[in-house]
C-alpha cells in the first residue's frame, strides 16, 4: 500500500513539475477588435481569439465610463502586436490571459489610469495602482460612487 502511495506521490510531483520543464510559449498575435475595456479580439498563428484581459473588470460599455475604458484600451492596443501570457479559458470560452503591449502590462496601465477594477483575486499586485488611481479621482474613480461592473451585470443579466 505505502508502495502505490509512494508511486502517485512522485508522479504528481513529476506531472506537477512539467510545467516548470516546459513552460508556455508566450502568444503573439495583432489587436483587431476591441470588444469593450477589458476585452479584444487578437489574431494570431492560431486563429482569432476573444481575449479577456486577466486581473481586472472594467465597465462595461453601457455602463457609466464603459465606452471611456474603451476608448483607453483602444489607443494602447488597436492594430498593434500584443503578447499573451499564462492562457486559460474563462466560464465563457474566452481566452483569459495577461496581455502586454511593447512590454507594458495593459491590465496595470488600465488600473493606474481608473479604467478598469483591481481583480484582487486575480491580479493582486494591482491593489496599490488601483489605491492611487481612486485617491487621485482617476477615471471611474471621479464619481462619487461608482457601480462595478459585477453589480451592473447582475443588475442587467449580462455576462
Amino acid at each position: 500500500m505505502f508502495a502505490i502511495f509512494l508511486i502517485i506521490l512522485i508522479l504528481l510531483i513529476l506531472l506537477g513539475g512539467i510545467s516548470l520543464l516546459f513552460p508556455e510559449t508566450p502568444l503573439q498575435g495583432r489587436v483587431v477588435e476591441i470588444i469593450d475595456g477589458d476585452s479584444i479580439y487578437v489574431q494570431t498563428p492560431e486563429g482569432k481569439l476573444e481575449v479577456r484581459i486577466r486581473g481586472i473588470d472594467a465597465p462595461e460599455y453601457r455602463q457609466e465610463n464603459g465606452k471611456l475604458a474603451r476608448a483607453a484600451l483602444k489607443h494602447l492596443v488597436f492594430q498593434k502586436t500584443v503578447t499573451l501570457t499564462n492562457r486559460e479559458t474563462d466560464k465563457f470560452g474566452r481566452t483569459a490571459t495577461n496581455v502586454t503591449c511593447n512590454g507594458k502590462d495593459i491590465a496595470a496601465i488600465l488600473v493606474a489610469a481608473g479604467h478598469a477594477w483591481n481583480d484582487d483575486l486575480r491580479a493582486p499586485e494591482l491593489e496599490p495602482s488601483e489605491t492611487s488611481a481612486k485617491k487621485a479621482r482617476k477615471g471611474l474613480w471621479a464619481a462619487l460612487q461608482p457601480q462595478a461592473p459585477w453589480e451592473f451585470r447582475k443588475s442587467n443579466q449580462t455576462h
